[in-house]
C-alpha cells in the first residue's frame, strides 16, 4: 500500500497506477456540486477560491451533522459524476486529487491526463468507517450550504484505491472487461460438481459418546415429542421449525431458463437457500416438485408444512403460481411469500420512494406509473404501488394497455383491470407512456426507446429490469431525458435486486412468529430498504443499497417485525 501525504507534488502522482491502495494522510477539502458551481463563478469572476487548489485534493462529500464528542457525522463519498462538468478549470488550476465513488466522464478523464491528476475511489456505504480517518474538521466557505459547505479535513490512514490514474487508466472498464472475460457457466459448473451442490445439512450438537446419542435421540428425544404433542405450540421451543424455510418450486418459471422441471431447477433453489443463510441467518431448503398440478403442489406444502416456519414459493409459472399461493395462505397459519412477485415489487417500490425524493415538488401520491409486463411480477407491482397510494398504475402486455375489454385477459389481470388505469386509456406502450413519471419494465429487451422516454414527463424514472438485456439500455434512456435509471443488472447502477427484500422479510416474520405476510409487512420492508441510503448517500445513480450489505436485512427484519405487531399477525 502506498503513502500519499497532502500536499501532493506531479511527481506523487505520477506514481500511483490504477488498481493501487493508497493510505492518505493530512490536509483535504470538501465539496459537491453546489460548493463547485460557486468555484466556477468565482473563477469566471476572476475571485480568489477558498482554498489554493495547487497540489491539494478535493473529496466529494456532504456529512451528516456530528453527534456530541465527534470530530465529523458520517461522510461517505457522493457520486462523482455530478461535479464532472464543473472538474477541468480546477484541474486547470492545479487540483490534483479527487476523492468520491462512481465513474468519471471522458472529458475529466482528458483533463486528468493532461494536468497530471488522479481519482481516487473511496467505499460507497462506508460512511462511519471514512469519518475514523477525519481527526479534524473546519467549514472555511459557504457555511450558508449546511452539509455541502467546504470543509478543510485532517485526515489519517485514509485507504483508498486509485481509480483512475494519470495516464487515463480506468478501473471501471478494466474491471468490467475482466468481467466480461469470465465465463461464469463453466466456473459454476466447475462449483457445482465439485461440492455435488451448494447446500449441505449440518448437526448443531455432537454425538460423540452413549449419553450424547441418549439425549439427542433415543430414549431422550421423547420428552420434547411429548411436549409438542401435549402443545403443539411448542414445537417453534423444541425444533428447528422457528428458523427454517421451505423453498418451493416446479422448476416451471426458473430465471431466464422457463420451464425446466424440477431437477434442473435444483441448483437455482440451493442458491437461494444460500441467501437465506449468509443475509438473514435463516436455514432453508430446497424442495422441487415433479407436478405442475396447482391441487398437487398445493397438497404437498401443506402435508410438509409442520417442519417449516414459512414457505417461499419461487419460479412457478403465472397464472397458477397466483392461485397457489392463495389458496396456501388461506390454508396455512405460517407465512406464504411468492418472491417472484411480492420480492421484485418491494425493491422496485424501495427504489421508486428514493427516486422521488431526489424529484423536487414530487411526492408518491403526485406519481403515474407505467407498467410493462403484466405477469405475476408486474401485477405485484402494480398492487403494491397502489398500496401505498401512487396516483395513477397502468399496466401493458403484448398487445397495449390492460382494460377489462383486453384481448386474452386472464382472472388476475381482470382484477388489475378493474383497479389501474383509472382514466381508461388504450393503446399500445408507445402511446400510454406519454406524459407518465416512471416507467417499470418486468417484460422483454428493447420494449422501450429513447424517443418514447423523451415523450414522458419532467425528470422520467427508468425501471428496466429485463434480464439480461433491459427494455432500454441507461445510456439510451439517459440520451432520451431518463432522469434516474434501474436494471435488474449489477454492472449497472441502482441494481433491482430481491436480495434487499426476501432475507430479512422472513427474519422478520419468523422472529414474531407471524401468520402471514401481509400487505403492511411489504410496505414497511420497501420503506426499510429506501431508508437504509443514507440521506447523505442518496444520488441519482444510488437510490438502493448495495446487494451485499448486510444492514439492510436487518433494517428489513426491524420493520417487519413491526408491522406485524401492529397489523395483529403475530403469535408472540
Amino acid at each position: 500500500m502506498k503513502k500519499l501525504v497532502m500536499p501532493v507534488s506531479t511527481e506523487d502522482i505520477l506514481d500511483l497506477k490504477v488498481g493501487e491502495m493508497v493510505e492518505l494522510r493530512g490536509v483535504i477539502y470538501t465539496g459537491r456540486d453546489a460548493a463547485h458551481k460557486r468555484f466556477i463563478n468565482a473563477i469566471e469572476n476572476g475571485e480568489e477560491l477558498p482554498f489554493n487548489p495547487e497540489g491539494q485534493g478535493i473529496y466529494y462529500v456532504g456529512p451528516t451533522p456530528s453527534k456530541p464528542g465527534e470530530v465529523i457525522g458520517s461522510a461517505g463519498p457522493t457520486t462523482s459524476y455530478r461535479m464532472d462538468d464543473l472538474t477541468v478549470p480546477l484541474l486547470e488550476r492545479g487540483l490534483k486529487v479527487m476523492i468520491g465513488k462512481g465513474k468519471r466522464s471522458e472529458k475529466v478523464v482528458e483533463g486528468m491526463k493532461k494536468y497530471k491528476a488522479v481519482y481516487l475511489a473511496a467505499i460507497g456505504g462506508a460512511g462511519a468507517y471514512i469519518s475514523d480517518s477525519i481527526k479534524e474538521c473546519e467549514v472555511i466557505a459557504y457555511d450558508d450550504l449546511g452539509a455541502e459547505a467546504v470543509r478543510k479535513l485532517k485526515v489519517e490512514n485514509l485507504k483508498l484505491t486509485v481509480a483512475i490514474d494519470s495516464e487515463g487508466n480506468n478501473i471501471y472498464e478494466e474491471g468490467r472487461n475482466k468481467f466480461m472475460k469470465k465465463d461464469f457457466s463453466a466456473l459454476s459448473l466447475e462449483l457445482h460438481e465439485k461440492n455435488r451442490g451448494k447446500v449441505q445439512m449440518s448437526s448443531k450438537i455432537a454425538v460423540k459418546d452413549r449419553d450424547d446419542l441418549s439425549i439427542a435421540y433415543t430414549p431422550g428425544v421423547a420428552a420434547p415429542c411429548v411436549k409438542i404433542h401435549e402443545n403443539p405450540d411448542d414445537v417453534y421451543k423444541y425444533t428447528l421449525k422457528g428458523n427454517m424455510v421451505a423453498i418451493v418450486s416446479d422448476g416451471s418459471a426458473v430465471l431466464g431458463l422457463g420451464d425446466i422441471g424440477a431437477s434442473a431447477g435444483i441448483p437455482v433453489m440451493e442458491g437461494k437457500a444460500i441467501l437465506f443463510k449468509e443475509f438473514a441467518g435463516v436455514e432453508a431448503f430446497p424442495i422441487c416438485l415433479d407436478t405442475n398440478d396447482v391441487d398437487d403442489i398445493v397438497r404437498t406444502v401443506k402435508n410438509i408444512a409442520p417442519v417449516f416456519g414459512g414457505i417461499n414459493l419461487e419460479d412457478i409459472s403465472a397464472p397458477r403460481c397466483f392461485e397457489i399461493e392463495r389458496r396456501l395462505k388461506e390454508e396455512l397459519d405460517i407465512p406464504v411469500f411468492h418472491d417472484d412477485q411480492h420480492g421484485t415489487a418491494i425493491v422496485v417500490s424501495a427504489a421508486i420512494i428514493n427516486a422521488t425524493k431526489l424529484i423536487e415538488g414530487k411526492n408518491i401520491e403526485d406519481l403515474e406509473v407505467v407498467i410493462n409486463g403484466a405477469g405475476s411480477a408486474g401485477i405485484a407491482i402494480a398492487k403494491m404501488l397502489l398500496n401505498m397510494n401512487v396516483k395513477n398504475v397502468i399496466l401493458c402486455d403484448r398487445f397495449g394497455a390492460i382494460t377489462e375489454d383486453y384481448e386474452g385477459i386472464n382472472e388476475a389481470q381482470l382484477e388489475m383491470a378493474r383497479v389501474t388505469n383509472k382514466n381508461k386509456e388504450k393503446g399500445l406502450l408507445k402511446d400510454v407512456i406519454k406524459g407518465k413519471d416512471v416507467f417499470v419494465g418486468v417484460s422483454r429487451p428493447g420494449m422501450l426507446t429513447k424517443e418514447m422516454v423523451k415523450t414522458m414527463g419532467d425528470k422520467p424514472v427508468i425501471m428496466a429490469m429485463a434480464n439480461p438485456t433491459p427494455e432500454i439500455m441507461p445510456d439510451e434512456a439517459k440520451e432520451g431525458g431518463a432522469f434516474i435509471v434501474g436494471t435488474g443488472r449489477s454492472d449497472f447502477p441502482n441494481q433491482i435486486n430481491n436480495v434487499l427484500a426476501f432475507p430479512g422479510i422472513f427474519r422478520g416474520a419468523l422472529d414474531v412468529r407471524a401468520t402471514d405476510i401481509n400487505e403492511e409487512m411489504k410496505v414497511a420492508a420497501a420503506y426499510a430498504i429506501a431508508n437504509s441510503v443514507s440521506e447523505n448517500e442518496l444520488n441519482t445513480e444510488n437510490i438502493l443499497p448495495m446487494a451485499f450489505d448486510k444492514n439492510v436485512a436487518k433494517n428489513v427484519a426491524e420493520a417487519v417485525k413491526k408491522a406485524a405487531i401492529k397489523s395483529g399477525v403475530v403469535r408472540k
